[in-house]
C-alpha cells in the first residue's frame, strides 16, 4: 500500500481440536487446541513512528485507533521485551471478520511482532515472550502453520501441515464475543478431549481421521450465546464436507472438503442463505 514502509499478511486460523478446561483461580482456563493457519488472511502495512506514538487505522470502521488494537497493543509488547521505544502508524485491511473465531485481531497482532522482529532482529524466543503478553492466540499467529498449542497458547509443539484439501469459511451474521462464550461454558462446562486424536491424525496425514476427530469444547457455549451459529456446521456436512464444526470461541464454522469443486458449490449454497462464506486452502 503506498505511504507505508513494510508489510505483512496475517492469517487466519481455524481450531482443529479445543479442549477447554475448568476456570482457573486467576480467571484463566488451561486449554489444549489444534490450530492450522488458512489462506484468508487481512494485510498489515506499517511504518515506524520515533516519537513513540501509536496510530492505528482499518479499511472497517469503528476498530480502535491506538494500543486498544490488540496491533497496537503488539507494539507496546515488543518494546517491553526488546528494549525499544518505537512507535508505529499501522492500517489494517480487513478481511477476517470479527467475533468469528478466527483470531483476526491476534493475527494482526502477529503480524506486527514479525515485522518488528525482522525490522530490529529481534530473537524468535523474545518476540514470543511478547507475543505471550498480548493474548493467547498470538503466539501461534506470529508462528503459523499448523501447531499442538497448550496452556493459554504459550506452549506450542510443530504438526504437519494438511494438504490436498479446501477449507470452506461461513459466519453468520451475528459474533459472539469471547467473554460472553467462556462465561456460557462456565455456567455448563462440556469437557472434551480431540486434541490427541486430530494430532496423531495429522502426524499420520490421515484427512479421514483429523475429519472424523474434530471437535470443540466451547460449541455448546457459543450456540447459546448464538444460536444462529450451530446450522452452518450442519449445512456443511449436508452439501459434502467430510468433516465440520465451530472455530474458537467466534461463530464461524468450518468444513474440510476433499474435492475443490464440491467445496466451491457448497460455498454458493451457503452464501446464497445469507452467510458470510471464504473458500481457503490451509497454509504452511
Amino acid at each position: 500500500m503506498e505511504g507505508y514502509e513494510y508489510s505483512a499478511r496475517a492469517r487466519a486460523k481455524i481450531n482443529l481440536s479445543l479442549d477447554v478446561g475448568l476456570r482457573r483461580p486467576d480467571g484463566y482456563h488451561d486449554l489444549e487446541s489444534v490450530m492450522h493457519t488458512v489462506s484468508l488472511c487481512d494485510d498489515v502495512y506499517m511504518n515506524l513512528l520515533p516519537t513513540g506514538e501509536i496510530r492505528v487505522r482499518s479499511s472497517i470502521p469503528g476498530m480502535p485507533e491506538d494500543e486498544k488494537n490488540l496491533a497496537g497493543k503488539a507494539v507496546l509488547a515488543f518494546n517491553a521485551v526488546a528494549g525499544q521505544k518505537t512507535g508505529a502508524e499501522i492500517y489494517i485491511d480487513k478481511r477476517i471478520p470479527s467475533e468469528a473465531g478466527l483470531g483476526g485481531g491476534s493475527s494482526d497482532a502477529g503480524a506486527v511482532l514479525h515485522l518488528l522482529g525482522e525490522i530490529f532482529k529481534i530473537p524468535t524466543e523474545l518476540l514470543l515472550q511478547a507475543a505471550v503478553r498480548v493474548g493467547a492466540d498470538v503466539p501461534f499467529t506470529l508462528m503459523g502453520g499448523c501447531a499442538l498449542c497448550r496452556g493459554i497458547g504459550e506452549r506450542m509443539e510443530p504438526l504437519p501441515t494438511m494438504t490436498d484439501c479446501s477449507i470452506l469459511i461461513a459466519k453468520p451474521p451475528v459474533g459472539a464475543s469471547t467473554r460472553a462464550v467462556f462465561a456460557a461454558f462456565d455456567e455448563d462446562p462440556v469437557l472434551r478431549q480431540d486434541t490427541a486424536a486430530v494430532a496423531a491424525a495429522l502426524q499420520a496425514g490421515d484427512l479421514a481421521g483429523i475429519c472424523a476427530a474434530l471437535g470443540n469444547g466451547l460449541a455448546k457455549a457459543c450456540f447459546s450465546a448464538a444460536p444462529e451459529a450451530e446450522e452452518p456446521v450442519r449445512l456443511m456436512r449436508a452439501f459434502g464436507a467430510e468433516g465440520a464444526c465451530l472455530s474458537g470461541s467466534g461463530t464461524a464454522s468450518y468444513g474440510i472438503f476433499r474435492d475443490k469443486n464440491t467445496a466451491a458449490e457448497a460455498a454458493d449454497k451457503l452464501a446464497a442463505s445469507g452467510l458470510r462464506v471464504f473458500l481457503t486452502e490451509p497454509t504452511a
